[in-house]
């Protein structure tokens, strides 16, 4: 009985390699083993994520996001933890654990925007990649990426504009007395970090190489 050859793969630019079933990759010198982070080009494009940490000058922002997040979600786990033991075992919740969480939500939402547009991760619908032809799908992906600029764009700007609002009226949350423009302002920076993700990226798609 002949046993199944197993695949050879090169390790992957962003991480550890995953081993695909030879009957699954196709044979010659380019075969390539996807990455344990996904596709290296999800949608068959030509155009694979851009990576903050791959561009000169974005790299420390990558590691302090992803740093930020993690103490984030460390923060809501701890703080979700202490108010459920002490409200049903001692009788005496965090106060204003509800606020906390709020505020820890928006921050990871929005901590993490940036990292998820770079890697091109977000939620996509391919309804019209069995209309259109692949000649007309980089085009479609620059479209694309300038309608998501452009959705973001005015979302950093108008959340630049409400914290200015917030911070103009002395607007603080209603249990704790939080200012909340600082919060609407970070909001904004991360969406216009976001920006520079996408714009990195039509960047490198008009000029015939991958991110």
């Amino acid at each position: 009985m002949r046993r199944p050859r197993r695949a050879a793969c090169r390790p992957g630019p962003q991480g550890p390699q995953e081993y695909l079933s030879a009957a699954s990759v196709p044979r010659g010198p380019t075969r390539r083993c996807l990455t344990l982070s996904g596709n290296p080009d999800p949608d068959g494009d030509g155009l694979a994520p851009v990576h903050l940490g791959a561009e000169p000058g974005l790299g420390p922002i990558a590691i302090v996001l992803k740093l930020f997040v993690a103490l984030v979600v460390l923060f809501l786990a701890v703080l979700t933890c202490v108010d459920v033991t002490g409200r049903y075992f001692f009788n005496h919740p965090v106060s204003g654990a509800s606020e906390l969480t709020e505020f820890g939500m928006g921050l990871l939402i929005f901590g993490g925007l940036p990292l998820v547009t770079a890697r091109r991760e977000h939620v996509s619908i391919d309804l019209l990649d069995i209309i259109v032809g692949v000649k007309a799908k980089g085009l479609q992906t620059v479209v694309m990426l300038i309608t998501s600029i452009a959705g973001l764009g005015l979302m950093c700007w108008r959340l630049w504009l409400k914290g200015d609002a917030m911070a103009r009226y002395s607007d603080t949350s209603i249990f704790l007395g939080v200012p909340l423009a600082p919060f609407a302002w970070f909001m904004s920076v991360m969406a216009g970090v976001a920006v520079l993700a996408l714009v990195v990226q039509i960047v490198l798609r008009l000029g015939g190489r991958n991110a």
